[in-house]
């Protein structure tokens, strides 16, 4: 049986994430908590109404729960200080 002389061609490199376009969105600083033992947790603007809220709500939500809802909610500090802005009627 004959050998093959092609080559399986090279992987390609995993993202490094120093390009802005691939970068994952960052994540809010928690909050303070002041109940001793508590998780940390962030204010959001939530961009999906659904269980967290309604659009333009600003809701406070566990750091890691805010963390896998990109999408629906928005813990970038603009985006919060815009939804607290807006004057519910």
């Amino acid at each position: 049986m004959a050998k093959s002389n092609t080559a399986a061609a090279p992987a390609a490199p995993a993202p490094t994430f120093a390009d802005p376009e691939v970068a994952p969105e960052p994540v809010a600083e928690p909050v303070a908590n002041t109940t001793p033992g508590a998780p940390p947790t962030v204010k959001a603007r939530v961009l999906v109404a659904g269980p967290h809220g309604e659009c333009n709500d600003v809701v406070e939500l566990d750091a890691e729960l805010a963390a896998t809802l990109a999408g629906t909610i928005d813990t970038d500090p603009a985006a919060v200080a815009y939804a607290e802005s807006l004057t519910k009627e």
